[in-house]
């Protein structure tokens, strides 16, 4: 049995692309001393990746503290929010971990929290007295 030399009708020589063969460019060279692929880009050596500090773990319970506060622990959440933040940015400044923005919005919310307790507050009582002002000055035939 002999092989065909030839390709059978409408299909494509074997040897043959249809798309044009392009090289990569030549541009990037490696410098000497370089190891690997990409320009720029040196072999092993250097410092190791830095780890960010830890944070601090006042600032962790603020923050968790102010979201109790708006949620669970509506009023008591928030003020150990509003007396946690501060502790926690101070020991921050005095060690150099990390999260002080954690103790700022702990702050925040803790702040916030006590905002709307005390408008909640001051909606009861309004409520209330104006129903009970109602009631007393209703008269009875």
């Amino acid at each position: 049995m002999s092989v065909p030399t030839t390709p059978p009708p409408g299909q494509p020589d074997p040897g043959y692309s249809p798309y044009p063969q392009q090289g990569y460019p030549q541009g990037y060279q490696q410098q000497p001393g370089q190891q690997g692929g990409h320009p720029g880009q040196y072999g092993y050596g250097g410092y190791p990746p830095v780890a960010p500090p830890a944070n601090n773990t006042m600032a962790v319970m603020a923050l968790v503290a102010g979201i109790c506060g708006l949620t669970a622990l509506p009023f008591i959440g928030s003020i150990a929010a509003v007396i946690i933040g501060p502790m926690a940015k101070k020991e921050i400044a005095r060690t150099g971990e990390g999260g002080a923005s954690l103790a700022t919005w702990g702050q925040i919310l803790g702040w916030v929290g006590i905002g709307i307790a005390v408008l909640g507050g001051l909606f009861f009582v309004f409520v209330w007295g104006a129903v009970l002002w109602g009631i007393g000055t209703t008269s009875g035939y």
